[in-house]
């Protein structure tokens, strides 16, 4: 089981979240962030300051990884000219609270 996150346009999420639940993906959190490229400067020679960003976390499992990857990747490449970032976190354990279910079956 793996925490699959990713940051990314706000201008891309409805298009990465159908993209996802395509590849059979669940359950996905967003949360509306700010984020700093201190490399980022618009074309006059200015700091762009903060952008504004959305955060998505899935828990996943082995084999929806790769698929789960490449969804996010070539639908932010497709549909913005912005940036972006995937990280994958391993997750010893997973806990579904209301019916104690663990494991690929808590997702």
């Amino acid at each position: 089981m793996n925490t699959l996150m990713a940051i990314i346009s706000h201008h891309c999420l409805d298009e990465v979240r159908t993209a996802l639940i395509e590849q059979g993906l669940r359950g996905l959190t967003v949360t509306e962030i700010k984020r700093y490229d201190f490399r980022q400067y618009r074309s006059d020679g200015n700091r762009i300051g903060w952008i504004r960003a959305v955060k998505l976390e899935a828990i996943v499992t082995e084999e929806q990884v790769q698929r789960a990857i490449s969804a996010i990747v070539e639908t932010v490449r497709k549909t913005s000219q912005a940036d972006g970032l995937v990280f994958l976190l391993d997750s010893e354990k997973v806990l579904r609270v209301r019916t104690g279910e663990t494991g690929p079956n808590a997702i």
